[in-house]
């Protein structure tokens, strides 16, 4: 079996409402020697803040699309059940 490394960046408390905790796996290519840690943990934090704002810019329809969708199918399957049933009952 052979031995195989990746170099991650762990944050516990990201200050984000929305992520507790947050990994990055840095890229294979990525020069991690002349980087320090503090820029590291930086740049881990702006991914963070950046996709929380994201998050919480969606729209009510974007956040609710699923739910809206079925909402509407229902409704239209209620509405065409009371048709047809109107229609062969009176």
């Amino acid at each position: 079996m052979r031995g195989y490394q990746k170099k991650v960046v762990y944050l516990k408390d990201t200050g984000s409402s929305l992520f507790e905790e947050a990994y990055f796996i840095i890229k294979e290519d990525g020069r991690i020697g002349d980087v320090v840690e503090a820029d590291l943990v930086k740049e881990a934090n702006r991914i963070v803040e950046e996709h929380s704002h994201k998050c919480l810019s969606k729209g009510f329809f974007e956040r609710n699309k699923g739910k809206l969708i079925y909402a509407l199918g229902f409704l239209s399957a209620v509405i065409v059940s009371a048709t047809v049933y109107i229609i062969n009952y009176f």
